[in-house]
């Protein structure tokens, strides 16, 4: 579990003793060179490569055979220690014990994160929270640059939420909170278990890399007009992703539509969902499915944002939901989805994941793939905006016109 904090600490107050100039190098303290975890992890992967190499060539000579038993207890020490040793080192708060990760910038901000599963409210440094929401979005697969991307993204979601606490009317206002851990209303959030329990002994090598993305991007957010942007992302698209016009009816120009030819390809961007009578029933008690096609029809009214494709408001009966509302209860993974009806059931065609505005995490890695960089990435995805230090953001508060996330 993290450190808790005392609540004075909320809004990207310092721990105690730190001074009040995060960066620059008047006040950032000198410290001796270190080696990142990937790097060490390499490393050491290479070394027990070499140990195996030449216990192969000289196991069948006597006179190494003490030194080859040696070399199978290394071999055996390594191949378990070093993961179990570097999970220690990832889970503990998470990676809380290597020096670079504490003294980064970004330990220095807390943040107030409301907990759904406990009803209770946490304190975590902004490293912790970017990490344990990449390791939800991301996978051990994913480019380098794209989990940099994504870190900015991240961070700048993070400080803009920091500058709205306590205003509006969202869930983690209402509990005077920063943020939730809800993917429905915030961004979503793995424990170092549940990376653990998805990827097994590649784990903690995914960690590490998660980790390091957040250190090479140490305080960076994206800007237009000099204030934080509204930096959602998602998983995949369904071809392109959704402007803000469509999907809110207010044109924000950093978020408009765009193509996404990777994420097109991708047998990933459309799923069918079917939905037989007793699982409507169950979730619409007052609304059951009737048994013919065009009864069916009838009672599932969708109403879509412009031509956007994306799903603005289901009316089952005379029960109104939102799409958001309407997604959940069919654990639909979309927003932009179209309903057909067939003879024993319902079937949504699900185009992409998520709201599907800001930017593409899959488009996102298959243009890290092609060798851009993050700061090339971001500008991809929002069009018109900079890279800079969120020092001057951290503690201060939007002004009333932008107060909408």
């Amino acid at each position: 579990m993290p450190t808790q904090y005392p609540r004075q600490s909320v809004r990207g107050r310092r721990h105690a003793g730190h001074r009040t100039s995060r960066r620059g190098r008047s006040g950032r303290p000198k410290r001796p060179q270190r080696i990142s975890a990937v790097r060490c992890l390499e490393a050491t992967e290479k070394g027990l490569r070499a140990v195996g190499r030449w216990w192969w060539r000289r196991s069948d000579s006597s006179r190494h055979a003490i030194r080859s038993v040696g070399a199978v207890v290394a071999l055996v020490v390594g191949a378990v220690g070093l993961p179990t040793g570097a999970a220690m080192v990832a889970h503990a708060g998470p990676l809380r014990g290597t020096e670079s990760w504490t003294h980064m910038s970004d330990a220095r901000v807390l943040l107030s994160v409301y907990s759904i599963q406990t009803g209770k409210s946490q304190m975590l440094p902004m490293n912790d929270y970017i990490l344990q929401v990449l390791s939800a979005e991301l996978t051990p697969k994913s480019k380098m640059a794209a989990m940099e991307a994504a870190a900015v993204a991240c961070r700048t979601y993070a400080v803009r939420a920091d500058m709205l606490h306590g205003q509006g009317d969202g869930l983690a206002a209402s509990h005077h909170d920063d943020l939730t851990d809800s993917p429905e209303t915030d961004l979503p959030m793995w424990s170092a278990s549940e990376v653990q329990r998805a990827y097994g002994n590649a784990a903690d090598l995914f960690i590490a890399r998660l980790q390091t993305s957040i250190e090479r991007t140490d305080g960076m957010v994206v800007t237009y007009h000099g204030s934080p942007i509204l930096a959602f992302q998602f998983p995949i698209s369904g071809g392109h992703t959704v402007s803000a016009l469509q999907a809110f009816g207010k044109d924000i120009p950093y978020l408009p539509s765009v193509p996404c030819p990777a994420d097109a390809a991708s047998p990933r961007h459309q799923e069918i969902i079917k939905v037989d009578p007793a699982e409507w029933d169950a979730v619409f008690p007052a609304n059951p499915l009737p048994k013919s096609r065009a009864a069916m029809s009838k009672l599932v009214d969708v109403r879509y944002e412009g031509q956007s494709g994306v799903v603005r408001e289901v009316q089952v009966g005379k029960e109104a939901l939102t799409a958001s509302a309407f997604a959940a209860k069919l654990h639909l993974p979309s927003l932009a989805f179209r309903v057909h009806a067939s003879a024993h059931s319902l079937s949504f065609l699900c185009e992409g994941r998520g709201l599907q505005v800001g930017m593409s995490l899959h488009e996102a890695n298959a243009l890290a793939e092609q060798g851009e960089t993050w700061g090339a990435i971001l500008a991809t995805f929002y069009p018109g905006t900079k890279d800079e230090p969120d020092v001057s953001f951290l503690g201060s508060s939007l002004p009333p016109a932008i107060f909408a996330r």
